[in-house]
């Protein structure tokens, strides 16, 4: 049982320092006490079962693989497997907002494209709508997925393509001027940290 304890506590403490986690950080995460982190990396103790499936995974791992011997270079390639994954993940949520973005665009060349018999006299608006639309699909998906600068930049966008929409739609300039508190608005608001 030493030895076990000795294992997970050297594996659980390589993997927690591999993912630049501190102690009080992996017990938040797993919403655990941080001297309880701190008793299993002793080897003062083991985690329960459900304990240790959370913990393989947070890290991605098998209870095995927890519970095994490993040389650094296996703790490596989980690492590289991890950025792999990563990388992957990054990808996969960028061509997920192009397609949904792609798609309002689809769906704007079909109206134009049915509407083209009829005797609608604008329907080059039908490209200027779907501007703003796709930086509010942007924004939303920026929200899930991506850091604060990028929210920042795709509700701005939104903002002043709005405005030119409006710009065009009603041949009045000074609706640029509304972009200019609302821009100050955006930046100030996204300046507010969060407390706890």
């Amino acid at each position: 049982m030493e030895k076990l304890k000795q294992t997970f506590s050297k594996n659980l403490s390589n993997l927690r320092k591999k993912k630049g986690l501190t102690q009080l950080e992996l017990a938040s995460e797993l919403n655990y006490s941080d001297k309880a982190v701190s008793k299993w990396e002793r080897a003062d103790s083991i985690p329960d079962a459900f304990i240790l499936k959370q913990i393989s995974t947070f890290f991605n791992v098998s209870i095995d693989f927890l519970l095994e011997e490993h040389d650094e270079e296996e703790i490596n390639e989980i690492e590289r497997n991890e950025v792999i994954d990563g990388s992957q993940l990054n990808k996969n949520r960028l061509i997920i907002t192009f397609l949904s973005i792609f798609g309002i665009w689809l769906i704007s060349l079909l109206v134009f494209i049915v509407l083209q018999k009829t005797d609608i006299i604008n329907l080059w608006y039908s490209f200027i709508i779907p501007i703003p639309l796709s930086f509010v699909l942007a924004f939303i998906f920026s929200c899930i997925w991506a850091k604060k600068a990028l929210k920042l930049i795709t509700l701005s966008f939104f903002v002043w393509s709005f405005l030119l929409v409006l710009f065009l739609v009603f041949d009045y300039w000074l609706v640029f001027l509304i972009g200019i508190p609302v821009q100050i608005i955006i930046f100030l608001s996204f300046g507010i940290r969060k407390t706890k």
